[in-house]
């Protein structure tokens, strides 16, 4: 007759933070924080991998760690690339070490975001002010506040403020004034830039 053997881990795996968010093309990378707790008096090397990835993404791992009888923690990073979807994305944490095999589920999500800029009263006459809406389009749950800057023309005589102050939180608006100090007429380039998880996105005052 069949039987099956069951072969019971030598060692728990748990996450810390098992949901991770990183943004697509960052220059950062997320990661998963493991556990590894022996039982039984395990001494030996068990290898961390993690699957089920999207496409566009890297990983660190497998990685080979040694388990000296005592709690081990590591920390298998992913990094995203323009080309990955955006999304979430289920995977799975595995930690083998010969026959014995334990899995942890995770999840990662790819988000992004990118700011639109549009004109309310876009001539500013000497004393006076221009006005711009800057809007922050980001996918949702996005985690972090952006922090939003406004330059492009170097020493140029104007006084630039916010309605609302840096950072500004995901799907939110602000108005940009600007107000001509002692400015000589003409077309000055402005652009907003705003940065967030890793993040940098661009906008021109039109």
């Amino acid at each position: 007759s069949l039987f099956t053997l069951t072969v019971t881990p030598p060692f728990n795996v748990t996450v810390f933070q098992p949901n991770v968010t990183i943004g697509r093309g960052a220059t950062t990378a997320a990661g998963f924080s493991i556990t590894i707790t022996p039982l039984a008096g395990f001494n030996g090397m068990v290898t961390v991998d993690v699957a089920g990835l999207p496409p566009g993404t890297t990983k660190n791992s497998p990685l080979s760690i040694n388990v000296p009888g005592t709690p081990v923690s590591v920390g298998p990073t992913v990094t995203s690339s323009q080309s990955t979807p955006l999304g979430t994305y289920p995977l799975t944490v595995t930690a083998t070490s010969g026959s014995a095999l334990n899995t942890v589920a995770v999840s990662l999500t790819v988000a992004d975001f990118s700011l639109s800029v549009t004109a309310i009263s876009p001539i500013a006459n000497l004393g006076a002010s221009a006005t711009f809406k800057l809007t922050i389009n980001a996918t949702p749950s996005f985690p972090d506040a952006i922090n939003i800057g406004v330059g492009g023309t170097p020493n140029a005589p104007f006084n630039i403020q916010l309605s609302n102050p840096s950072p500004l939180p995901p799907g939110s608006s602000t108005t940009i004034t600007i107000l001509n100090v002692n400015g000589l007429p003409g077309t000055y380039p402005l652009t907003v830039q705003g940065s967030g998880l890793g993040l940098t996105r661009t906008a021109v005052v039109p």
